[in-house]
């Protein structure tokens, strides 16, 4: 799904994961490794999750969370904003625990409705009222949901609904 800067995937396997140092090796060679890089990792190998960042120039370049069930992971949405941010020493910590880190503020999404766009039914229901948004077509324009598969279009369709303002009929 694309991102305001860069993209977030949603990767599922049955396959077990290189261990050790070859799950390192296959991390490195995934992220393309560069001379200029940091990179920051948190292990939890009893229960299969697997956190690696990649930081150039003090900002956040790259990550990649690995887990056996969802549950274990963070809202990728939480990270969205934190690409391109820069990542103070102190905040590795939050930035791995998938927490959006002080002073990088994010809208709140909400469940999402249009995944190719990451668009969810918060920041919807506030962009219908904000723009006072009349149509699919309104909304595809303003944040693109919508626009690409289009299975999202009956739900944009209910949100769209619930937005609208009573008509009110003559007495």
């Amino acid at each position: 799904m694309p991102l305001e800067r860069g993209h977030a995937f949603a990767l599922a396997g049955t396959g077990e994961l290189p261990r050790g140092d070859a799950l390192d090796n296959w991390v490195t060679k995934l992220f393309a490794a560069a001379s200029r890089e940091e990179f920051i990792t948190y292990v939890d190998a009893r229960r299969g999750v697997y956190r690696y960042a990649r930081i150039m120039d003090s900002r956040l370049d790259c990550c990649l969370f690995l887990a056996p069930r969802r549950t274990l992971l963070p809202d990728r949405m939480a990270l969205a904003p934190l690409l391109g941010a820069a990542v103070a020493d102190d905040a590795r910590i939050a930035l791995l625990a998938g927490r959006a880190l002080d002073g990088i503020s994010s809208p709140v999404a909400g469940r999402i409705v249009c995944a190719c766009f990451a668009v969810g039914v918060d920041m919807l229901q506030r962009a219908i009222a904000d723009q006072r948004m009349t149509s699919i077509g309104e909304i595809g324009a303003a944040l693109r949901a919508g626009t690409n598969c289009g299975s999202c279009i009956p739900e944009l369709n209910a949100v769209l609904r619930e937005g609208q303002p009573e008509m009110s009929t003559p007495a």
